[in-house]
């Protein structure tokens, strides 16, 4: 409603370009009077136009001084009572606005505008009978002028009175003829008022004045919301005789069909609703979401739910929500090289979703993928350049290329971003630890690892991660083991902390306790060349030579192993060497 008011606002402002001596009623009588006449008609003109001036500055106080003084100076002007009106009811100084947009009528009872203006206040206010009184002189004088009408029937349907509304309805079709937003509109009230059967009269009438497959579905949807599924049934085939192709009505007989029990027919009625470009997306894919829920369980739900992804390929290649969706099914599979190809899909085709960024580098992340991963987060980056996360998993992958100082950079810069998310401002700071660590900042990334603690004290990875660079460097082995026994106490069984406690055991001359955890990880599934090796070098220590040679071999077999393994088994003796 506001939106209106202020657009006649507008025209009537256009109009107050008349001359000045227009708006001001000279009085005078004699040649004194005159004289005092003419002054005032001077200070009246320097008010307008100081008024107008204001006004179209948006100076709305200074506007309302000036027109305040227009009409102390011309109680007879319309205009500044008008104008007066208009500031206070967008100052929502509803007595004012009343009293005033009052005054103009009187002074110009002639004016569209101000009539107008009048009732929309009115409605706005609440005051519907006042507002019907207003509006019935707009019908009557500008009986073309159809916004009267829809505001008429408003106003009937603001007070409960539906019957008021319809004839109001009824008025406005005398003027326009049959509408289809008006006979949608009668409709529903209608059936807010439960006659049904004017309701159902009401859409037959608008078919036979618009015989298209539109209006037939609209109607099925109507008999179907009334539970009048046969009829319903009738009406969408009459839809499909004259478009046999019309998605939306295979798409609500699939529904009827389901309801009936009458599955096959109900599937084959779906299919074609997916290959039909007038059913919205949004629809299939809310099909396609409880099909997700169902497929969990049942591998036929799941079986067809692809299928209809196939079609909503076809029906809608180019929207970014059919990869999105295609992407959370093989996600969920499994299928994680294919879900990240959806995924980057979809950011290609609409970037401006932050989720779908969020899991597109989550499973770059999965994949190893770290040149992707620093490309994707880039550009996820640049097109969400303060969410903090994007920041982060960009640092992630260029430190697994070697980008370690563009790491640390965009850690920095990312940190600066995170607002009251102690776990995310952690993740910062190990990431920092581990960057730092890479190009030789022992004390930083120490520093950075301890901030990242005092965060989350409790986070398992950090810990382990910690204490194993704090291991390789043998330094602050006491700190080291605290942390990697916690890590251990809070995931327990989980291979790699067995190996990284075997390991600053190790570093601290413990080295049965340190076979004992390695041999732990071991028995755990650890069969990669980093922990065969761990487990070789402290046999060695233990003068058990020829085990330890034995298992720098399956090291260098598995893949992984140290710089130093080939020397290892050819002198069969230990090197003390960090990992690759």
């Amino acid at each position: 409603m506001k939106a209106y008011i202020h657009r006649f606002f507008l025209v009537a402002l256009a109009a107050l370009t008349l001359n000045a001596c227009w708006l001001r009623k000279d009085t005078a009588a004699g040649d004194g009077n005159a004289v005092r006449t003419n002054q005032e008609g001077k200070e009246f003109d320097k008010a307008f136009f100081d008024a107008m001036e204001r006004k179209a500055l948006a100076d709305d106080v200074g506007a309302y001084k000036a027109f305040s003084k227009c009409a102390e100076l011309s109680p007879g002007n319309a205009v500044a009572w008008y104008e007066m009106a208009r500031l206070d009811h967008l100052r929502e100084r509803q007595d004012l606005a009343l009293a005033h947009i009052r005054k103009a009528v009187q002074l110009d009872p002639a004016n569209y505008w101000y009539h107008q203006a009048y009732a929309g206040f009115l409605l706005e206010y609440g005051m519907y009978a006042e507002a019907r009184k207003e509006l019935e002189w707009l019908i009557r004088d500008h009986p073309d002028e159809l916004q009267a009408y829809y505001d008429l029937a408003a106003s009937y349907l603001y007070s409960e009175d539906g019957k008021g509304a319809i004839k109001a309805y009824e008025r406005l079709e005398e003027r326009i003829g049959i509408d289809p937003e008006v006979s949608f509109q009668k409709q529903r009230i209608f059936l807010l008022m439960g006659e049904t059967e004017k309701a159902l009269a009401e859409v037959d009438r608008l078919i036979a004045a618009f015989p298209e497959p539109e209006i037939y579905g609209h109607k099925a949807a109507v008999l179907m919301d009334l539970g009048r599924m046969d009829e319903a049934e009738r009406a969408l085939q009459e839809v499909l005789a004259l478009d046999a192709t019309n998605g939306n009505a295979w798409l609500m007989l699939s529904r009827i069909y389901a309801r009936d029990g009458r599955e096959d027919a109900s599937w084959d009625a779906l299919t074609k609703a997916f290959l039909s470009a007038d059913v919205s997306i949004d629809e299939k894919i809310g099909v396609l979401l409880r099909f997700f829920s169902a497929s969990e369980r049942d591998p036929a739900s799941l079986e067809r739910a692809y299928i209809l992804l196939e079609k909503l390929d076809i029906a809608h290649p180019d929207d970014a929500k059919t990869h999105s969706m295609y992407g959370d099914y093989l996600l969920r599979e499994g299928r994680y090289r294919e879900a990240r190809d959806r995924f980057a899909q979809a950011v290609g085709i609409d970037p401006n979703h932050q989720l779908i960024w969020a899991q597109l580098t989550e499973l770059d992340m999965q994949l190893y993928e770290w040149d992707l991963l620093v490309e994707d987060a880039t550009n996820a980056r640049n097109v969400f350049p303060a969410q903090p996360v994007f920041y982060l998993m960009m640092a992630i992958g260029q430190i697994q290329v070697g980008q370690h100082d563009e790491a640390i950079k965009n850690l920095n810069v990312g940190k600066s971003y995170v607002l009251d998310e102690p776990m995310l401002m952690a993740n910062f700071w190990s990431t920092l630890g581990e960057a730092y660590y890479k190009i030789g900042e022992y004390k930083r990334s120490d520093e950075a690892y301890e901030k990242s603690l005092t965060l989350t004290p409790d986070d398992p990875l950090v810990l382990n991660n910690y204490s194993y660079y704090l291991a390789l460097q043998g330094r602050k082995l006491e700190r080291a083991a605290e942390l990697s026994l916690k890590s251990n106490e809070l995931m327990p069984g989980t291979a790699s902390f067995q190996d990284t406690y075997g390991w600053v055991l190790f570093k601290q001359g413990k080295h049965e306790q340190a076979l004992e955890w390695v041999g732990k990880a071991i028995a755990g599934g650890a069969n990669d060349g980093v922990v065969l090796e761990h487990y070789g070098d402290i046999l060695f220590h233990l003068n058990r030579v020829d085990e330890a040679v034995e298992f720098w071999e399956q090291a260098l077999k598995a893949g992984g192993a140290g710089s130093s393994i080939h020397k290892k088994i050819n002198d069969r003796t230990w090197y003390d060497a960090q990992e690759p």
